[in-house]
C-alpha cells in the first residue's frame, strides 16, 4: 500500500458538536483544538470532513474554523416534506458557510424510504449544482437492497465497515459496477476496539476475546488504531474511512502509525458477533 494514503482519510467531525464515544473520556473537542485539528489534517493531505445537523453545533463549528479547502459532507435528518429537505440544506450551508457541499446524503435511509419525494429533491438539489454528489448513510445491507430496488443509487455512500462489521463487503462489486464513492465509518466501532475489555460489561462478552487478541498483537493504542483503519484502507473499493479525533496529538498520533504500521491479517479469526454489538444505538445506556 502506498505510504501517501492520508488522502483516503476523511476527519469525522461529530466530536466537534457532541460528547461522543464509548471511550471518549475528554468530552465535547474545544474550539481551540478543532483548529489545530483542523490546520494539522490541512497540512497532512486530508481534504474532506464529515459532518451532519445532527452533530450538535458541528457545523457551526466548522463554519468558524475552516475556509474553501475542505471538501465537506454533511447529512440530514427526516425533514419532514420535501420543501424541508431543501431549507435543511441551505441551514446547513449557512452554518458552514459555503455556496455548496461536495455531497449531502439522507442520515437515516428510512426517510428515503418512506418519503421518496426527499429522493426526488436531492436529485434537484444536484441539478441546481448546490451538491455535487447525493446519497445516503446505512446501517443495515437491507436498506441498501431496498433502497436499490427502489432505483435511488447514490453518487456517494456511507456505511460502517471494520474487522467486527463486514456486513456490506458482499455489496462492494455491485456499488462499483454503479461508480458509488464508498465512505465507510467505526473502523474502531466507537471506539470500542481500542478499549480494554477488562472496562466493558458483560454485554460485550463475546467481543472481548477479540480485542484481547487485537491487543496481544497490537499493544499500543496507536498500534491498535492504525492495524484498524489499514484494515479498511487495504480494502481497493474504500474510497475514504471516516476518523474521529478529540485532539490534534490523537490525529498526530494515528496518522504517523498508519505509515508504518500494519494491517489486522483479512482472516482474521472473529467468531459470531450479533448485530446488537455492531449497531452502537442497541447499546445499553
Amino acid at each position: 500500500m502506498s505510504a501517501n494514503i492520508n488522502h483516503r482519510i476523511a476527519l469525522g467531525t461529530v466530536q466537534f458538536g457532541l460528547d461522543y464515544g464509548i471511550s471518549n473520556a475528554k468530552g465535547k473537542t474545544s474550539l481551540r483544538e478543532v483548529t489545530e485539528i483542523l490546520d494539522f489534517a490541512r497540512d497532512q493531505q486530508i481534504t474532506l470532513l464529515d459532518t451532519a445537523a445532527a452533530y450538535g453545533n458541528s457545523e457551526e463549528v466548522i463554519g468558524q474554523c475552516t475556509g474553501a479547502d475542505f471538501q465537506l459532507v454533511s447529512k440530514f435528518i427526516d425533514a419532514g416534506d420535501r420543501k424541508a429537505v431543501r431549507t435543511s440544506l441551505l441551514t446547513s450551508l449557512e452554518k458552514l458557510k459555503r455556496q455548496s457541499l461536495y455531497a449531502y446524503l439522507a442520515h437515516h435511509a428510512n426517510s428515503l424510504i418512506e418519503h421518496p419525494v426527499y429522493w426526488e429533491e436531492l436529485l434537484q438539489l444536484r441539478e441546481d449544482k448546490l451538491v455535487k454528489k447525493i446519497g445516503y448513510s446505512l446501517y443495515t445491507p437491507a436498506e441498501l437492497e431496498k433502497l436499490f430496488q427502489l432505483n435511488m443509487i447514490p453518487d456517494l455512500i456511507q456505511i460502517p465497515f471494520s474487522l467486527l462489521d463486514q456486513r456490506f463487503a458482499q455489496y462492494f462489486k455491485l456499488l462499483k459496477e454503479r461508480s458509488v464513492e464508498i465512505h465507510v465509518r467505526s473502523a474502531f466501532l466507537q471506539g470500542l476496539l481500542l478499549m480494554d475489555s477488562k472496562d466493558l460489561g458483560a454485554f460485550f462478552n463475546p467481543v472481548k476475546p477479540v480485542i484481547e487478541k487485537l491487543t496481544v498483537q497490537f499493544p499500543s493504542i496507536e498500534e491498535r488504531a492504525a492495524a484498524l483503519l489499514l484494515f479498511c484502507l487495504q480494502h481497493a473499493a474504500i474510497d475514504k474511512v471516516v476518523m474521529g479525533v478529540n485532539t490534534k496529538v490523537q490525529l498526530e498520533r494515528n496518522l504517523t502509525s498508519l505509515l508504518k504500521g500494519a494491517a489486522v491479517d483479512k482472516d482474521f479469526e472473529i467468531g459470531e458477533i450479533s448485530e446488537a454489538i455492531l449497531m452502537p444505538n442497541q447499546w445499553p445506556k
